[in-house]
């Protein structure tokens, strides 16, 4: 019985590590792609203005310009704080004695 507890201990913590990596990755996945879409669309307003020789083109490329660089640095800070995630400090397992611990503790209450 002991054995089936521990083993099922050790699927219900995998299986909350690959629930927290999954909603981890669906949130990256999404700040991603809001970057991305101003900077398709802003591109696509270049190209446009471009092909069409407006005079406003050197006035749009700089705003375009700007867009998409602030755009890749916060993808770029996504980035960042994602390898930052990836590189928590691992779990440091320790055996303890459990009685002299709760004897400890419950000195605390002893008068309550």
């Amino acid at each position: 019985m002991t054995d089936e507890l521990r083993k099922n201990q050790i699927e219900l913590t995998q299986y909350e590590r690959e629930s927290a990596w999954k909603d981890m990755a669906k949130q990256v996945a999404h700040e991603i792609k809001n970057p991305l879409t101003p900077m398709k669309l802003t591109l696509q307003q270049l190209i446009v203005t471009f092909k069409e020789k407006r005079e406003d083109f050197d006035k749009l490329f700089e705003k375009v310009s700007s867009t998409i660089l602030n755009q890749i640095e916060n993808l770029n800070q996504i980035a960042s704080e994602f390898s930052r995630v990836a590189k928590m400090p691992s779990i440091n397992l320790e055996k303890f004695d459990l009685l002299k611990l709760l004897n400890e503790l419950s000195l605390i209450y002893i008068n309550e």
